[in-house]
């Protein structure tokens, strides 16, 4: 597999010179690589974020690059890109999955469309019915009520929550098992599947991991060069042995 690095370039113009429409990916990479002073290795096409009709009654917007080293995507980092004449900064992108939540069974790993599995509540953890069925034991109490804030609820329920049984509901941000599933969508790294086929979206790099690497790159080209002409090690230097007087001498 081979890992992708992607900064975000923000700035970049949507409408060009001689130009039809929104510039396309190709239209960009051929501007970077005739323009830029760096030869970068690409490891896919430009893409925008948003799609053509968010971006049509906008002068710029943003886009991602896909680097196949970690130096390149450092380099754009550092010294920004010019796209189309324009000097744009650029920064390291996260591209993170949203989490999904089953409406009738409050799994995580797939919708309610493809659900097979039994009812249960994300508001108090019952099997007897489904979030959105949700209501107070309480005559004439609105558990959700125009009068209270969006998203609160009466104080009548006792909060259970489907996946770690705490007292609050499904989706909570305290919830650690809410948080444990982000977490898991935002893990590096970018994966190119095999066979030419689409990468796994994940997290790419921090700044400071994509220096260490470019350091440490650095340190094996200067330790390549220690050696002799036909790649062997430099001769190790004499031992000392002492002799019955206990003076050293040299030994070959």
């Amino acid at each position: 597999d081979q890992a992708w690095y992607q900064v975000l370039v923000n700035g970049v113009s949507t409408r060009v010179h001689d130009v039809e429409g929104l510039p396309s990916g190709m239209e960009i990479l051929a501007d970077l690589n005739e323009f830029s002073s760096h030869k970068y290795d690409w490891a896919s096409q430009p893409r925008w974020l948003g799609s053509a009709n968010d971006l049509e009654h906008k002068t710029r917007g943003s886009v991602i690059l896909a680097f196949k080293s970690e130096a390149d995507a450092l380099h754009a980092i550092e010294h920004s890109v010019c796209v189309f004449g324009q000097l744009c900064s650029a920064h390291r992108f996260e591209d993170v999955r949203r989490l999904r939540t089953c409406d009738n069974c409050c799994g995580l790993d797939h919708t309610a469309r493809i659900c097979t599995k039994p009812k249960r509540c994300g508001v108090c953890g019952s099997n007897d019915h489904t979030t959105a069925t949700h209501s107070c034991d309480q005559m004439e109490c609105e558990f959700y009520s125009t009068s209270r804030p969006a998203g609160s609820h009466c104080e009548h329920t006792k909060l259970k929550c489907p996946h770690c049984k705490g007292e609050h509901a499904m989706r909570d941000p305290k919830c650690p098992v809410w948080q444990r599933r982000r977490e898991a969508l935002c893990k590096p790294q970018h994966k190119a599947a095999k066979m030419g086929g689409a990468p796994k979206l994940q997290r790419t790099k921090s700044r400071a991991a994509m220096k260490d690497a470019a350091k440490a790159s650095g340190s094996k080209e200067q330790t390549a060069d220690t050696t002799g002409d036909e790649g062997e090690a430099p001769a190790a230097k004499p031992k000392k042995r002492k002799d019955n007087k206990g003076k050293g001498k040299e030994t070959a």
